[in-house]
């Protein structure tokens, strides 16, 4: 206590009546932690906790109960190994968060770290020669770790990097030290593998979240592992002898990976590929560029290997999530590293004429693919479009647009007007089922048929030229008659053409005159 308010002592910095100044024991780092009593922010000798009685320290660290933030036997905890989630609250583990010579540090410089740590200084939150930085240019890397700065998010020599054990992509899954992170039916705990989501929920498994031979599986049991992988079949969700496939029988794999064909979404000889040029379908996988995707000085790019976190890359092998030589491919395995992988490049995820390209106008597709632009989702001349106007075809294909589905030269349209069909299809229309001059009309008149077909109107059933006709009545106002090729039935009796039967007031009449009867 001053008369000054804010000051420093021998002790550490305090809040009290006067201000936030220096007491015995008031915000000092020590052995022992920050403590908020009723004599203000003082140090003691278990920890910090918030209580009836204000924000103090008890035996067990700072808890969090229907009592508001106050210890238990089993709370917040800072030991020597780090912090915990488990089911006796947030403790510390062997590694964990860590309040050690190496961990996370108050100092009166703010929150800093020691040779491996995060450090919160006057120039923001910044790294040591380990870990990340915060500072006035943004979230920066050292020699090791990940760097958001003025130009994003960039990569080290390393990998994305906190510490000596931080962040890590191994075998074995999202890992924070020599285990990883780990959710299970106890909370938020470290286990020896990983974090996985089985049949109960997200928790532990012997071997984490893995991509491997065997994969993630939504099964009817759940979110499971299957031995295989992830699959979207007629049962649902879940596990085929190959992969991942939208096929006539629903989401499947096939012998070779996940490709965009004429039959659906499938596969080809070797999946779906990015190239130099954006999303492409070639003979070689999911391919962005010669190298794949990078974090540089410039954002997220190329680099000689594909997507890379390190010297060696991002690779979802049959091991799981770890890094290669070479880069992010979809192969037979799985999401794999090939040659070349998963480009971003400065101009984001691009199409060439033959794939996907996200540019500043959205997700565009070139000459054969599909485009998200700032007008929606709209086709190329081969595919499908979902623009201002709706869904709409090209020359090939459906298209839904403000008048509804329509159809192409070759295809079904539904508009305003009904179902409606071009020159060579079924027409829905607010006549009704209506066919161009090679098929059925159903409109207001009835069911017409062209210049081939059967037509029933208000007059009956009707032929053309080469059919029958039916009127009110009989089919018209001769009665049925049939064309120069048919049967007539007219005033006078049915009547055939010059080649049949002729039914008249004489009786029947064969028109071959050896078949000629008359008087009945």
């Amino acid at each position: 206590m001053s008369d000054y308010g804010l000051e420093m002592s021998d002790y550490g910095l305090v809040l009290s009546d006067d201000g936030l100044v220096m007491s015995d024991y008031g915000l000092v780092l020590s052995d022992y932690g920050l403590v908020m009593s009723d004599d203000g922010l003082v140090m003691s000798d278990d920890g910090l906790v918030l209580s009836d009685d204000g924000l103090e320290m008890s035996d067990y660290g700072l808890v969090l109960s229907d009592d508001g933030l106050e210890k238990s036997d089993y709370g917040l905890v800072m030991s020597d190994y780090g912090l915990v989630l488990s089911d006796d609250g947030l403790e510390m583990s062997d590694y964990g968060l860590v309040m050690s010579y190496y961990g996370l540090v108050l100092s009166d410089y703010g929150l800093e770290m020691s040779d491996y740590g995060l450090v919160l200084s006057d120039d923001g939150l910044e790294m040591s020669d380990y870990g990340l930085v915060l500072s006035d240019d943004g979230l920066e890397m050292s020699d090791y770790g990940l760097e958001l700065s003025d130009d994003g998010l960039e990569m080290s020599d390393y990998g994305l990097v906190m510490s000596d054990y931080g962040l890590v992509l191994s075998d074995y899954g999202l890992e924070m030290s020599d285990y990883g992170l780990v959710l299970s039916d106890d909370g938020l705990e470290m286990s020896d593998y990983g974090l996985v989501l089985s049949d109960d929920g997200l928790e532990m498994s012997d071997y984490g979240l893995v991509i491997s031979d065997y994969g993630l599986v939504l099964s009817n049991d759940g979110l499971v592992m299957s031995d295989y992988g992830l699959v979207l079949s007629d049962d649902g969700l879940e596990k085929s002898d190959y992969g991942l496939v939208l096929s006539d029988d629903g989401l499947v794999m096939s012998d070779d990976g996940l490709v965009l064909s004429d039959d659906g979404l499938e596969m080809s000889d070797y999946g779906l590929v990015m190239s130099d040029y954006g999303l492409v379908m070639s003979d070689y996988g999911l391919v962005m560029s010669d190298y794949g995707l990078v974090m540089s000085d410039y954002g997220l790019e190329m680099s000689d290997y594909g997507l890379v976190m390190s010297d060696y890359g991002l690779v979802l092998s049959d091991d799981g999530l770890v890094m290669s030589d070479d880069g992010l491919v979809l192969s037979d395995d799985g999401l794999e590293m090939s040659d070349y992988g998963l480009v971003m490049s400065d101009y984001g995820l691009v199409m060439s004429d033959y794939g996907l390209v996200m540019s500043g106008d959205g997700l565009v597709m070139s000459d054969y693919g599909l485009v998200l632009s700032d007008d929606g989702l709209e086709m190329s001349d081969y595919g499908l479009v979902l623009s201002d106007d709706g869904l709409e075809m090209s020359y090939y294909g459906l298209v839904s647009s403000d008048d509804g589905l329509e159809m192409s030269d070759y295809g079904l349209v539904l508009s305003d007007d009904g179902s409606e069909m071009s020159d060579y299809g079924l027409v829905m229309s607010d006549d009704g089922l209506v066919l161009s001059d090679d098929g059925l009309v159903l409109s207001d008149d009835g069911l017409v048929m062209s210049d081939y077909g059967l037509v029933l109107s208000d007059y009956g059933l009707v032929l053309s030229d080469y059919g029958l006709v039916m009127s009110d009545l009989v089919l018209s106002d001769d009665g049925l008659v049939m064309s120069d090729y048919g049967l007539v039935l007219s005033d006078y009796g049915l009547v055939l053409s010059d080649y049949g039967l002729v039914m008249s007031d004489y009786g029947m009449v064969l028109s071959d005159p050896r078949l000629q009867q008359t008087g009945f």
